[in-house]
């Protein structure tokens, strides 16, 4: 093998070792580069529309899209808030009705009395982990957002 090929292997398996183990980070930046085409695209097509400067046209697109992410929260919200409220208010009847299912069958209350339902109660790193993931896709987001933003107004006039 030649001092090139040896390269070009260096190079691909280098690559690929990249690749398996960033590959999180890099479909964050591949979704920040689709938000900038989109925000680009809605930005461009307003401009042309309006006959305003492509800048402007970002601007505008962008206050759109942000409320209309606001309306449909509000909306969606009041709605996830009832749902919430009548699954809080249906679950002791539920559990009422799970209880005397169990009861009625001798064979369920026998392996209901084994069971250790100490196992399945959450711990602190179950809530330290779930915290940390909620964290971990805001952070993903505020890095989606930042390179879309850029992207957008920043990329090369073709």
């Amino acid at each position: 093998m030649s001092r090139r090929n040896v390269s070009i292997l260096a190079l691909c398996v280098g690559f690929t070792v990249l690749l398996w183990l960033a590959a999180d980070v890099l479909l964050i930046v591949f979704a920040g580069i689709l938000f900038a085409v989109f925000i680009s695209g809605g930005g461009d097509w307003i401009a042309a529309r309006l006959g305003l400067a492509r800048g402007f046209g970002l601007l505008i697109f962008c206050t759109l899209f942000i409320v209309g992410i606001a309306v449909f929260l509000a909306f969606a919200g009041t709605r996830f808030a009832d749902q919430v409220q009548n699954l809080l208010n249906s679950l002791p009847r539920a559990l009422k009705s799970v209880r005397g299912y169990i009861d009625a069958h001798d064979w369920m209350r026998r392996a209901f009395e084994t069971f250790d339902a100490g196992d399945f109660v959450p711990s602190g790193r179950e809530a330290t982990s779930a915290f940390s993931t909620t964290f971990g896709v805001l952070g993903n987001l505020v890095v989606i957002v930042f390179v879309g933003l850029y992207g957008a107004i920043d990329r090369a006039d073709m």
